[in-house]
């Protein structure tokens, strides 16, 4: 049963899932256990949420629309390990949820209008999180799952590599919503993983080269970093990837030149972080 008298709102982007068939496709893809603590973004009217509440330990459903998040709170009031909290996610920390010693699952149908940020808020907490999966607009679920080369490669797919194996799952017709979208949506899995793939010695710094690197895509990196680095280092510095564009360098490589810029603080305009290697990254959406 879904909550069915709350109309959705468009300044919140939000577009109910009503297909049952769809909602147990995902909830049959995430594979909740008994024993997991589970985060569900935007619940909406429920169509996740009452698939869940049976099958988990504990389930925190996240809903910033209060009407929602009233009807869901009475519909679920008496089910045990389900609280529904009315919040705005962006300001939730996920350490307060998770169990003592161990990590939380994340999944959502999240307003596309705002899911760089919501993924990033994700990524940032990397560290007591064990997996996520959400359903996206499929240009974003594309810039998640790029590889170097592509146009759709970017801090989104970046940031997603480094911490988490990514996969694209299965797309989604805009016909399972009410309202329609207008796009397709696809649902996408992050699978953090204990460390990140490689050695971030400034996670500060790295954010902000990240940004830089792609935030003029048709500029080589020696001018592109400009941003973050003085131009008379980054033209002493002797890198052949500085001649290239952010999209041609892999993961491995723009992270072996950040660390190279990042310990160059003379080449540097702006602060670094005081968090040196094997702590858990601040990625930022930009």
């Amino acid at each position: 049963m879904q909550v069915t008298h709350v109309r959705p709102k468009r300044s919140l982007g939000q577009h109910f899932l009503v297909d049952p068939n769809v909602a147990q496709k995902i909830v049959r893809a995430f594979a909740p256990q008994p024993v997991d603590t589970v985060v569900e973004i935007g619940p909406g009217q429920g169509a996740l949420t009452g698939l869940l509440a049976s099958k988990v330990r504990r389930l925190v459903a996240v809903e910033l629309d209060r009407s929602l998040a009233a009807a869901l709170a009475a519909r679920f009031r008496d089910v045990a390990g389900v609280t529904i909290l009315e919040a705005d996610f962006l300001k939730v920390e996920l350490a307060a949820v998770a169990p003592a010693g161990g990590r939380v699952r994340v999944i959502g149908n999240i307003p596309y209008n705002i899911s760089g940020p919501l993924i990033f808020r994700v990524l940032e907490q990397a560290s007591v999180v064990q997996d996520m999966m959400l359903m996206l607009q499929k240009e974003v679920a594309l810039r998640v799952v790029a590889q170097p080369g592509s146009k759709q490669y970017g801090p989104l797919a970046v940031h997603s590599h480094l911490l988490a194996e990514v996969r694209l799952l299965f797309q989604v017709s805009p016909q399972v919503f009410r309202p329609r979208p207008q796009v397709d949506s696809a649902i996408v899995h992050w699978r953090f993983r204990a460390s990140p793939l490689f050695v971030v010695d400034d996670y500060a710094f790295f954010t902000q080269f990240v940004r830089a690197a792609f935030g003029q895509r048709r500029k080589v990196l020696r001018n592109a970093l400009s941003r973050v680095c003085d131009r008379s280092t980054l033209a002493a510095l002797q890198e052949p990837v500085l001649a290239c564009r952010a999209e041609q360098l892999s993961l491995e490589e723009l992270v072996r030149l950040s660390n190279r810029l990042a310990r160059d603080a003379q080449g540097m305009n702006i602060g670094t972080g005081q968090d040196r290697g094997g702590n858990s990254p601040q990625p930022q959406a930009g």
